[in-house]
């Protein structure tokens, strides 16, 4: 059983924004496929529960970029929490 649920709509001021890997490599891996285009990116697709135990308690909100991509998933995160996310590039930890 689950110690705590996490849903998109927790978001809280004063959060941050973490990713358990490299953004999009899952997608190129995908299109390079369907594309025949060749390259060494592989997707990056993995279970996340050994990751969300360790993490999962600190956690105000979840989503899977996978499908539509970070930028509509925190769109969705903000609406659903009723909070306002600022992304500052010189913060970002490339």
């Amino acid at each position: 059983m689950a110690q705590k649920i996490i849903s998109n709509n927790g978001a809280r001021p004063g959060d941050f924004i973490i990713s358990s890997g490299d953004l999009d490599e899952h997608t190129v891996a995908i299109l390079s496929k369907r594309f025949n285009y060749q390259t060494k990116i592989k997707s990056d697709s993995k279970p996340l529960n050994f990751e969300l135990e360790k993490t999962g308690l600190w956690l105000t909100a979840y989503k899977d970029p996978t499908r539509s991509g970070l930028s509509a998933n925190l769109i969705e995160i903000a609406e659903k929490s009723k909070v306002k996310i600022v992304l500052e590039e010189k913060k970002f930890a490339l």
